[in-house]
């Protein structure tokens, strides 16, 4: 028989035991079928609880702990403290204020996600200097990483995949005088040991090609230096290659407390501009033998050399003439040519030198 609680009958009760049988399924309290009742635990009244809950009927207040050894089920959201935060389906939000993550002891925050799923952080709207995603640290005295990545990758198709670490997209400026980094590192300076503001290690030589950085076209400027004494740092006794894949176009070598410069097969060494008793620039072939230039320039203008080289078509060069600091310009006076100023021939010259002999009566200038 069923037990009534506030009247005569269970259609009208507004407490009742429904014991139709022996199960568990088939016994029930019921509490506010006919009426509406809520109810009240440790209290007369559900003060101090969040105030978006009121007690307005079929509502239930307990103003201890609720414990259940098994699962708790809710068509709307776990709503927990003043500032509500609600663990709803399929989403946490608070409404205002930090929500935090925090793990005690060694314990680890763990994001599982399966074979197509991913982990996303999305912001609308960012205020002015708002950081969409911080990530910092304190008390750090021994050696650790604020970010760790770690990409696996393997084989297993037949087609040519293309796997990205850190794959970052960034528009261009919206405006003019607009600025957009991809990325910006910005350090303090070293007081002590060593500051890299961007490292990269080596690896070891495999069969495929190894590009520590890879650039594409269509830049400006693939590195720009704003600083006005920018410095390329090599390590000590090493080789520094331009190559276009296959030859190497310009390479300098270490040679101690001196360096070397080969462009296209020809060394140049040990090149000063202060030395005026010996040679100041040296071009030698890869053999040691002279190099004949091609696009030799100075000031933007050819220089002829007495080779031959870097002369304009059909000329013929003149090893009479010479030049040293004690000397100035000196030409062969055995040498029996004119020399003639302002035409191609003496016959019709203002000026010449008439160089018919070695005796001084046979040389003269004819104005």
């Amino acid at each position: 028989s069923d037990i009534v609680i506030g009247g005569t009958a269970t259609t009208t009760s507004p407490v009742f035991f429904s014991l139709s049988g022996v199960n568990a399924s088939s016994n029930r309290l019921i509490l506010g079928q006919n009426q509406n009742m809520d109810v009240v635990i440790g209290n007369t009244t559900s003060s101090g609880l969040n105030s978006a809950f009121q007690l307005s009927g079929n509502d239930l207040f307990v103003q201890g702990n609720i414990g259940s050894a098994s699962s708790v089920y809710t068509n709307g959201a776990f709503v927990a403290g003043t500032d509500s935060t609600l663990y709803g389906d399929g989403f946490i939000t608070r409404t205002s204020g930090d929500l935090a993550f925090t793990t005690g002891g060694t314990g680890n925050l763990v994001f599982n996600t399966d074979s197509d799923s991913n982990i996303r952080v999305s912001s609308t709207a960012p205020g002015n200097g708002t950081n969409v995603m911080a990530i910092s640290n304190t008390g750090a005295s021994n050696s650790f990483n604020l970010v760790d990545l770690n990409m696996a990758v393997g084989a297993g198709d037949a087609g040519v995949d293309t796997n990205v670490a850190l794959n970052i997209n960034v528009p261009g400026p919206a405006e003019s005088g607009d600025v957009v980094y991809g990325i910006q590192i910005s350090a303090a300076a070293a007081s002590a040991g060593t500051l890299n503001g961007l490292r990269i290690d080596g690896v070891s030589a495999g069969a495929g090609t190894q590009d520590a950085i890879s650039i594409g076209g269509s830049w400006d400027s693939e590195i720009r230096f704003f600083g006005t004494t920018p410095v390329l740092r090599m390590a000590d006794s090493s080789t520094f290659d331009i190559t276009d894949g296959t030859n190497n176009l310009w390479t300098l070598t270490d040679l101690g407390t001196a360096g070397q410069i080969t462009v296209g097969g020809g060394i140049f060494t040990n090149v000063t501009s202060t030395n005026a008793t010996s040679t100041n620039l040296a071009f030698t072939s890869a053999s040691g033998s002279s190099l004949l230039l091609n696009t030799l320039t100075v000031g933007g203008q050819s220089v002829c050399l007495a080779n031959g080289g870097n002369c304009p078509a059909g000329f013929t060069t003149d090893l009479n003439w010479s030049y040293s600091i004690a000397n100035d310009l000196v030409y062969n006076a055995t040498a029996t040519t004119d020399i003639v100023f302002g035409s191609t021939t003496s016959t019709n010259a203002p000026v010449f030198f008439s160089l018919t002999g070695t005796s001084a009566s046979s040389n003269r200038l004819i104005i």
